[in-house]
């Protein structure tokens, strides 16, 4: 659900993005909008993979907001989270069979054509899904169209680079230099989905700076006083603009930003 916008306003730390130009005003007149008036449809579903560790009503959470944004209906959505096990190779491999089992696809090597929404590590695991090399077992590769990472440390976690020990695989995996990463980020020169990165400013978790690629920079948005990556899902600004990019209306960001900080 939706931080409710006098909390948003109360603990945002304002920060203007030239490039996203969109305030949690007109963020909310976004929102209105669009459920006013519903799209035709989606072009295709929709996976929604959650953060590390985290439980399932942070994806459903998700998808109940994006119906009620595009008017979809919920068989065009699928919110998949991974509370018991942190290992990214494995979750990937497990994402594409959900996927599969959900809409069959009569290919051998890949699953159908969807979109996916990734929250945090959940942006890497589609990454790894899509991939050859970084999952495991024998399962399809996830054929992604759109791929939109929500605070997703493509560059390493600040927090996990300030671990003294791995505390378990995905901590070990998303440390910045891995050789998780580094194989993610080789697969990623032919990967042929489009990638759009989300960040908020004042992430201790993750640190904005790191939520793109090398070589990209992120759609980023202000922060709030505190638990800035833990709420960012619950961002109008960054949610209303996926939505209407599902919906077929593009994003209101004009081009990527380098984040002034983390």
């Amino acid at each position: 659900m939706i931080t409710p916008p006098w909390l948003v306003r109360w603990l945002d730390v304002p920060c203007e993005n030239p490039a996203f130009p969109l305030t949690i005003h007109d963020a909310e007149r976004e929102c209105a909008r669009m459920k006013a008036a519903p799209c035709a449809g989606l072009a295709r579903p929709v996976v929604v993979l959650a953060g590390y560790r985290a439980w399932a009503m942070m994806p459903r959470g998700i998808v109940r907001d994006l119906r009620r944004l595009t008017g979809a209906p919920e068989d065009r959505f699928l919110p998949i989270a991974f509370p018991w096990s942190s290992d990214i190779p494995r979750i990937a491999a497990g994402v594409c069979q959900s996927v599969d089992r959900r809409w069959p696809s009569a290919d051998e090597r890949w699953t159908i054509e969807v979109d996916v929404v990734g929250v945090s590590m959940g942006g890497l695991v589609a990454r790894a899904a899509a991939g050859e090399s970084t999952r495991r077992g024998p399962s399809k590769r996830l054929r992604i169209a759109r791929l939109f990472t929500i605070g997703t440390p493509h560059r390493g976690a600040r927090l996990a680079a300030r671990l003294p020990v791995a505390v378990d695989a995905g901590s070990r995996q998303m440390r910045p230099g891995s050789e998780f990463m580094k194989r993610l980020d080789e697969e990623r020169r032919s990967a042929d989905y489009e990638l759009v990165c989300y960040a908020r400013l004042r992430d201790t978790w993750v640190g904005a700076s790191r939520t793109a690629p090398e070589g990209r920079a992120p759609h980023w948005v202000s922060g709030q006083l505190i638990l800035s990556h833990n709420l960012i899902t619950q961002d109008r600004r960054i949610i209303a603009d996926i939505a209407r990019q599902l919906r077929g209306e593009g994003s209101l960001a004009r081009e990527d930003g380098e984040p002034p900080c983390d």
